[in-house]
């Protein structure tokens, strides 16, 4: 009858711990997962900051290329307006084309759209 009762609590104690384990290791792989997550978000907003810095140098090679080399405290106000003006006019004509063609891009697929609903 001992040994019966010490087989019982030890299957009791077996299975509790089971449990214990079992709740610890589902906090892990939470854990990890959580943790893989926050990784994945990270990564992603440094692809993101990594493609912005790549576009801001492009942007400045291209101002450099355009002649903002000459040192600003060089020119006149009147020359200093004048180049801005040229400038932004220049930055403007090439973003008009991209929109341009955007647009295009974008009223083609939605014509295309449309008249295939209509077939």
């Amino acid at each position: 009858m001992q040994r019966s009762r010490h087989h019982s609590l030890r299957s009791c104690a077996s299975q509790r711990e089971t449990k214990s384990f079992e709740s610890i290791a589902s906090g892990i792989e939470g854990a990890i997962q959580q943790g893989q997550q926050h990784f994945d978000e990270t990564m992603a907003k440094f692809q993101a900051q990594s493609a912005s810095l790549a576009e801001l140098q492009r942007q400045q090679t291209r101002l450099e290329q355009q002649g903002l080399t000459v040192p600003l405290v060089n020119l006149t106000p009147k020359e200093l307006a004048d180049k801005t003006r040229q400038q932004i006019t220049a930055q403007m004509l090439e973003c008009s084309r991209s929109y341009a063609y955007h647009d295009t891009e974008i009223s083609n697929r939605y014509y295309d759209r449309l008249e295939g609903q209509r077939n």
